[in-house]
């Protein structure tokens, strides 16, 4: 291999290839977090505000490592750099996008050093690099934000053969092989599958080996390199095993998320087989793409004699033993090194050794574009030098060129919306359920309801046992006004998901009692407070079905049943006051309906739930139940605490008064003299609109009662109709 220092020109030439990697990408920072990246940061607990540790202890969505909805992702120098940019500039989209750029553009100047240490400079290593700055599979690397575990795994492990291999050209060559086990390191610390780099050095380092001789003490120094490579692997794995007790994924994978969750060996490595060849057609034809492989994208293949499995395990093969005889016969090093950057970050991650939550990811397939780029280089350099062969090379090589660059650009789009990204996706993989379910939820975002409706029956025709689609549908049928088809689809849920979860029972509460089903909606919504009986959500939702059914004193109950803590009070204030209020305009004549309802009114005002509303509804329960007394005590507590009270319920009355409603009107007037019954000017308003509603017999005491505290000509002129209309009535 070549040392990596022809200088000079070399700045230009960088520069022009690092420029070559960002240009597809100039409109990514103006585009949003999609996708896994709002969980990996703004949702992120250990990035937006933990300390080092639990970077250190978390997993790549923040989540403790013993907690049971870990997905045991080890990704620490990512979450690190995630942490620091939010510290720095917050949850700015475009500064998490233009770090990603950065690194894409610092990998593709990397994969160019490769190949000039390759033997491969001048035009072809250039084309290499660009080949690899543009190529459209790199985009989701480069876009999702999660993709720069990808980014920072590729670069360690391009910085970890360059030092290594130009530590022999140096003095002090120690200096440089320590700098690649530190590149190496954190290659291990930003992405799982960079197990496999300490092997991929050691068979790189072999066939340079086979490529060219070398004396006694570069062996000395490779074992020397090895040696600190696996030390290096093995601190990896034992702090992995420390932090998160796993070398693997968890095991709670459905089908839904992987068809390979729980399938045997055989399974697993002949759909791997399978997905090796989609893998090879992306890179050589990048049309198609997705940014989630779930259940429904690809097959799975159950046989190793299958040919979807056969045919690329051979072609695999083939594969190799040219590169073999290659390396052996003609000293060509591009051709073994490109199949290895291919298979090593490929191998592991399909699901081989254990099972990751998909069946395939394009972020994968960053460092295989490397590959790809260092055999398009040697193939390149394999073109006949008698024209007109060599400029049809370049003519089409620009023009591939400049057409991936475009695709690329194209695909960057679709990074900027959740709808766009998921139609791109079912446009190759239409029967992926997963991906119709965020079509779904991007649509609703966006107000698009009944096309959400429809993106989640999708879903669920093709995987009817996803309890978050049901969710989601039944969900999305409510707001559609379709409650009765919402109430089925709670219903499916409710056998799907496990039955103590209070929030599905809530949701078929809610929905039967939109539906007017009421007796059916309370039966719901006590399923769900016997689940959790002291959440506040819960309770409020009760008391609404207990109010729809018209049973206002249970509703109370159900409010004050448990202790609260001020989460609680500012939940269930609203519902006590409506209960509250029913009770006292319930305008009741039995006795003992009175007592109940003041005793309920007692223990409310006595439970700290209770607002200063809900303190003034306690004051009209009482003075319902003629006592006066207590009726005046919380009306002193209501008005003490909020003076406004009153002047509210007189703009009320006004308002439902100039709206026609005057029978709401005098209910607000009446409410008011409750608590100030001496009050002529708001007497005279009540006998009014008594009047307007066409109730004269109760006009004229109202009217009365206030011309003897008052003297008004209106109010006299009011009771003479009044008197006359109620007169006229009998």
């Amino acid at each position: 291999m070549s040392r990596l220092a022809p200088r000079g020109r070399r700045g230009g030439v960088l520069l022009a290839v690092g420029i070559a990697a960002v240009l597809p990408y100039l409109l990514l920072p103006g585009q949003t977090f999609v996708f896994d990246a709002p969980m990996a940061v703004v949702e992120n607990r250990a990035v937006q505000s933990g300390s080092l540790h639990d970077l250190l202890t978390s997993d790549f969505f923040g989540a403790p490592a013993d907690a049971p909805y870990s997905n045991l992702s080890y990704r620490p120098l990512v979450s690190l750099t995630y942490a620091l940019e939010v510290r720095a500039v917050g949850n700015a989209p475009w500064a998490f996008h233009a770090v990603d750029m950065l690194l894409h553009a610092a990998a593709s100047v990397s994969v160019l050093l490769l190949l000039e240490a390759l033997g491969i400079g001048g035009g072809l290593g250039i084309a290499g690099a660009f080949l690899f700055a543009v190529h459209p599979v790199a985009s989701e690397t480069v876009a999702s934000v999660v993709g720069r575990a990808d980014l920072m795994a590729c670069l360690g492990l391009l910085l970890a053969l360059l030092l290594h291999h130009d530590a022999g050209h140096r003095r002090r060559p120690w200096v440089a092989e320590a700098l690649a086990l530190l590149a190496l390191g954190a290659a291990l610390l930003s992405k799982e599958y960079s197990v496999s780099f300490p092997f991929l050095l050691v068979a790189f380092d072999e066939i340079v080996r086979a490529g060219g001789a070398r004396d006694r003490r570069d062996a000395t120094r490779r074992w020397g390199f090895w040696a600190g490579a696996f030390l290096l692997l093995g601190a990896y794995v034992a702090t992995r095993l420390a932090v998160l007790g796993s070398l693997g994924a968890p095991p709670g994978f459905s089908p839904s998320d992987n068809p390979l969750a729980g399938a045997p060996w055989w399974i697993r490595w002949s759909t791997a087989f399978s997905i090796l060849a989609h893998a090879a057609r992306l890179l050589v034809v990048p049309l198609g793409l997705s940014h989630h492989y779930a259940g429904g994208s690809l097959p799975v293949v159950t046989s190793l004699l299958d040919p979807r499995a056969m045919l690329p395990a051979i072609g695999l093969a083939v594969a190799a033993a040219l590169a073999l005889v290659g390396l052996l016969r003609r000293k060509w090093l591009a051709p073994p090194l490109a199949l290895l950057l291919f298979l090593f970050p490929l191998l592991p991650s399909l699901n081989t050794v254990g099972i990751t939550g998909v069946l395939f990811a394009e972020r994968w397939l960053y460092l295989p574009a490397a590959g790809l780029a260092v055999l398009a280089a040697w193939a390149l350099a394999r073109v006949p030098v008698r024209p007109p062969w060599p400029r049809a090379a370049w003519a089409a090589s620009a023009c591939v060129l400049v057409l991936l660059a475009g695709l690329t650009a194209l695909r960057v789009r679709d990074w900027g919306s959740p709808v766009r990204l998921a139609e791109s996706a079912l446009e190759g993989y239409p029967r992926t359920a997963k991906v119709w379910h965020e079509l779904g939820i991007g649509r609703e975002e966006g107000g698009r309801i009944a096309e959400a409706a429809d993106a989640f029956r999708r879903s669920l025709d093709l995987d009817p046992s996803n309890p978050r689609a049901w969710k989601s549908y039944a969900a999305v049928l409510g707001r559609l006004g379709r409650h009765r088809d919402a109430t089925l689809a709670w219903r499916r849920l409710i056998t799907l998901a496990p039955k103590d979860l209070a929030v599905l029972w809530v949701g078929l509460g809610d929905s039967e009692l939109a539906a007017g089903d009421l007796a059916e909606a309370v039966r719901a919504l006590e399923k769900a407070r016997s689940i959790a009986p002291a959440d506040p959500g819960v309770r409020s939702h009760l008391a609404e079905a207990l109010l729809g059914s018209g049973n206002a004193a249970e509703a109370v109950r159900a409010l004050i049943s448990d202790p609260v803590d001020r989460e609680a009070k500012s939940v269930l204030s609203a519902p006590l006051l409506q209960a509250l209020l029913r009770l006292a305009r319930a305008g009741t004549t039995d006795p003992a309906a009175s007592s109940e309802s003041l005793t309920l009114a007692r223990r409310a005002a006595a439970s700290g739930l209770p607002d200063a509303e809900c303190l003034f509804a306690c004051g009209l329960v009482a003075s319902q139940a003629a006592k006066e007394d207590e009726a005046r005590h919380w009306f002193r507590q209501a008005l003490s605490a909020d003076p406004a009270i009153l002047r509210r319920r007189h703009e009320a009355a006004v308002r439902l008064e100039g709206e026609g409603r005057y029978g709401e009107a005098a209910g607000m007037y009446h409410e008011i003299l409750a608590a100030d019954p001496g009050h002529a000017p708001t007497l005279f308003n009540f006998g009014r609109v008594l009047l307007l509603a066409s109730r004269p017999r109760e006009a004229v005491p109202a009217l009365v009662r206030g011309l003897a505290i008052q003297d008004d000509a209106r109010a006299r002129e009011l009771l003479a109709e009044a008197r006359r209309r109620a007169g006229g009535a009998k």
